[in-house]
């Protein structure tokens, strides 16, 4: 997925850390309207040959980040975690992050998931599927 077309509509303004013990909540500007389409923009740093795993607060998996490759020490860059509409209650988005590896689950530290946003676009054609369009 490109981040191309998608509107920013919510960055987690509080630590990640603090944030992912408890999970996230962020909130889209409007109720999704037929056609549009949300994703998680997720941040990663470093984090070896671990996975990050994306889930709602009630336990649906969303997707899985992996950085295989990344040579180690160095960040794993920005990934897009698809998010169907179902997930979305009331305006909001609660997620969950879990760091997975050979050493058992654990919540990742700021310094492993140092971002993440709620991006929205609607469907190609429309006039508000444009980046800025308010």
């Amino acid at each position: 997925m490109n981040t191309a077309g998608f509107l920013l509509t919510g960055i987690l303004s509080v630590s990640v850390s603090a944030a992912v013990a408890d999970g996230i909540s962020l909130t889209l500007p409007h109720p999704p309207r037929d056609g549009d389409r949300v994703a998680l923009e997720i941040r990663a740093g470093s984090i070896g040959h671990r996975f990050i795993q994306v889930s709602t607060e009630s336990g649906e998996l969303l997707g899985s980040i992996s950085t295989f490759g990344v040579p180690a020490g160095k960040p794993g860059g920005t990934f897009l975690v698809p998010v169907p509409l179902d997930a979305v209650h009331g305006g909001r988005l609660d997620v969950r992050l879990t760091i997975s590896g050979s050493d058992g689950e654990r919540t990742p530290t700021a310094a492993e998931v140092t971002g993440i946003r709620l991006l929205m676009a609607g469907p190609p054609g429309r006039p508000d599927s444009k980046p800025g369009h308010e």
